[in-house]
């Protein structure tokens, strides 16, 4: 039933068109003219297609280069967090070889005062002290017995008590 109403429609709809080309005198079967129409319908659907295809394109060229620049931005950040880190450790490595040439030099200092005899100032007993008691008790007894052969009796009992002190 419905089949049957829409085929008549459609039957009423290219009869009147019909009518209406041949008012116009256009001769709807005529080849020529079919195949200019045709060709007429395939230049519109191509002019609509490429603008929409334009239009495609240059969203899809819009949204290429939002993730380009994302993406480049991320590396930034990337690059520069992976220089800080860089900049971090090589501090950390310099700050590593700076304390190794300060032990290796203060070592070095010891046994050139040791071979010489000569004094120590407060500052070097004091990190000779935090760093080896040995050697600093040993520097003691040394300087007490230098001290001894120069004062007295009573100054030697002083010292005695001192040193008793310190060990």
């Amino acid at each position: 039933m419905f089949q049957k109403r829409r085929n008549q429609q459609a039957i009423k709809y290219y009869a009147k068109l019909f009518k209406e080309t041949t008012k116009n005198n256009y001769y709807f079967y005529n080849e020529k003219d079919l195949e200019k129409s045709i060709q007429e319908e395939k230049e519109d659907w191509t002019r609509s297609h490429k603008q929409s295809n334009y239009k495609k394109k240059k969203q899809t060229v819009k949204k290429n280069n939002l993730r380009k620049i994302k993406k480049s931005i991320k590396n930034r950040v990337k690059r520069k967090r992976w220089k800080k880190e860089k900049k971090k450790e090589k501090k950390k490595e310099k700050e590593k070889e700076k304390e190794k040439e300060k032990e290796k030099e203060k070592e070095k200092t010891i046994m050139i005062q040791k071979k010489t005899n000569k004094y120590l100032t407060n500052t070097d007993l004091l990190e000779l002290f935090l760093r080896d008691q040995k050697i600093c008790r040993e520097y003691c007894v040394k300087i007490y017995r230098d001290i001894c052969n120069l004062l007295d009796n009573d100054v030697q009992m002083l010292s005695l008590n001192l040193l008793k002190k310190i060990k």
